[in-house]
């Protein structure tokens, strides 16, 4: 359904933001003045200066509940935050680029289960990196053959054993750097030879770690389609979808529409996770995370650098949770969705800072197992993910409920997308 359509279903003052009188009659089972609670939470977040400002929307079975901005898209230039602003949405590019696989998967190119050696051998000649004390203080390095290769399912699950987090040579070395896998200015195609050198840090399906595969996963697209990895998503995603506004780079014509991206000044404390709670007043982060979208990137990763809207990724999110169609458009098929958002991950062991106490995880997806589980309010079998800059979706399937917050913050604040799903949910009074 086209957005126009869905804003003007509902009452205006629902989706003009501040002002106006609050409907009292519920819409699609939520509360308007408990929705109403959105804007001082995120004003809140501003008026502390730990965000410059933010954009949300709230839809359920295809309609607006709530959407809204606040607080600033860029500080120093005095721009306000608008409901059209782009912003980069690193991991949340990972989603995507699994949509864009599992389209080909559906035709039959590949298998889940397919090594991924078939269609890049230099990953046949991988090693494990074994690493044990030596006694002395010290650390003893052993390569040894992998367990099994690397499937593709791994690069999905992130089991393939390439951390984001550089395994360490026997010279204290750090093997991403020493093998330019940390190079921005190569093709995908040079880097993931340049990755495969690298030995991994697990046999491939034992452990999570969060990380490459997905850029590997780019790498196959590329392969599979003979096409560049964004015009493989452009074309089998973005433009059925309507996406105008999602790519790995800006136009000068969109320029002053891209949100300054932000930093805290001073870590907060350790949460139980073992995340930190940021603290402000942020400020303006420098570098490439800043401008490194004003140009077409040589290197376009599969695992991050799409930079989008909130209303781009809405579609998106609202293709799965209508299981892979969206307006007439089908993406996926309902059994595809399905896959992805099942807990593939079972019982291989992830981190507390990996995956939070109480998730599973699907084909690029954080799948929750229920409140009794995750201490979430969302109902088990939900799904979701989230990007370094603090942007965050989720999809509910039970209650046909999902959600979009997008900030300017890096690293990533995963509170505030909490604290959102929290009144969201405290708003939610009819769940059938």
């Amino acid at each position: 359904m086209h957005r126009r359509t869905l804003l003007t279903a509902l009452p205006a003052s629902l989706w003009l933001g501040a002002g106006g009188a609050q409907a009292a009659t519920p819409v699609e089972g939520f509360s308007p003045e408990r929705l109403a609670r959105i804007r001082p939470l995120l004003a809140r977040g501003v008026a502390d200066k730990v965000m410059a400002g933010a954009v949300w929307r709230v839809m359920r079975r295809g309609r607006v509940v709530s959407e809204g901005t606040v607080g600033m898209a860029d500080i120093e230039a005095g721009r306000p935050m608008t409901a059209d602003a782009i912003f980069r949405i690193f991991s949340m590019t990972k989603p995507i680029t699994t949509v864009t696989a599992l389209s080909l998967y559906e035709e039959g190119v590949f298998d889940l289960h397919d090594p991924v050696s078939k269609w890049i051998p230099e990953f046949g000649e991988v090693r494990v990196q074994h690493v044990s004390p030596d006694g002395l203080g010290g650390r003893t390095v052993r390569l040894a053959p992998p367990s099994r290769p690397i499937m593709v399912l791994d690069l999905m699950r992130h089991t393939c054993g390439y951390g984001y987090g550089s395994p360490i040579d026997g010279e204290g070395q750090a093997l991403y750097a020493k093998e330019g896998v940390t190079r921005t200015d190569i093709p995908l195609s040079d880097w993931v030879t340049r990755l495969a050198r690298v030995p991994l840090v697990c046999d491939p399906g034992t452990e999570f770690h969060y990380g490459y595969g997905l850029d590997i996963l780019g790498r196959l697209v590329e392969i599979w389609t003979g096409q560049t990895l964004d015009v493989a998503m452009k074309e089998r995603v973005l433009a059925p979808l309507g996406m105008t506004d999602t790519g790995f780079w800006v136009p000068p014509a969109k320029a002053l529409r891209v949100a300054a991206m932000y930093s805290p000044s001073r870590l907060g404390a350790m949460l139980p996770d073992a995340s930190r709670d940021f603290g402000g007043p942020v400020v303006r982060t420098p570098g490439r995370i800043q401008d490194g979208w004003t140009a077409d990137p040589v290197l376009k990763f599969g695992g991050a650098g799409l930079l989008s809207t909130v209303e781009d990724y809405s579609r998106f999110v609202n293709m799965l949770e209508d299981g892979g169609a969206l307006g007439g458009q089908r993406v996926l098929a309902p059994a595809t969705v399905a896959m992805m958002r099942a807990d593939v991950l079972g019982t291989i062991p992830a981190g507390p800072a990996e995956i939070w106490g109480g998730y599973g995880f699907g084909l690029s997806v954080e799948v929750d197992r229920g409140p009794g589980g995750a201490a979430t309010p969302l109902s088990a079998g939900s799904f979701d993910w989230g990007g370094a800059g603090s942007t965050w979706m989720w999809v509910d399937p039970r209650t046909r409920v999902t959600g979009l917050l997008m900030l300017q913050v890096y690293p990533s604040s995963p509170r505030w997308a909490q604290l959102f799903k929290q009144v969201v949910y405290g708003a939610l009074l009819d769940p059938a």
